[in-house]
């Protein structure tokens, strides 16, 4: 979940705390995330491009954040957030997910979340898997 300043348009992570914001999210979804500022991610883009014996894959965010945990932070520093109170099962979601492809393909958009997505991003415990 990368956030920060000078983004000009939505991203699936700034449409999720733009939906906390304004209470377009009704229930809260299965997911985790490790969000990240854009900022810290170009400052590590740039060691790593610097270092001659950097190689492979680096991991900069800090710890995976729950759905329920990222909407009370978002709550915090936003009093007027209605947390949503009914939690969605990850089968559910899953089922969601490729109901969103059918419609899609059926009227030539991108799927809000592809079957994929949904699985990957339920995983657990919000780290990439080799």
């Amino acid at each position: 979940m990368i956030l920060g300043p000078g983004f000009h348009r939505f991203t699936p992570s700034t449409k999720v705390i733009n939906d906390i914001l304004t209470n377009n999210l009704p229930i809260i979804p299965p997911l985790t995330f490790n969000p990240i500022d854009v900022r810290d991610i170009a400052k590590a883009q740039i060691i790593v491009y610097e270092d001659n014996n950097a190689e492979g894959r680096y991991i900069t965010a800090t710890r995976p954040y729950t759905m329920r945990e990222i909407i009370d932070l978002v709550a915090k520093y936003g009093p007027h957030v209605k947390k949503p109170r009914l939690k969605m099962g990850k089968g559910l979601f899953i089922f969601y997910a490729r109901l969103s492809s059918f419609f899609a393909r059926l009227f030539g958009k991108a799927p809000l979340v592809t079957t994929q997505q949904a699985k990957e991003y339920t995983e657990g415990d919000g780290w990439p898997r080799d």
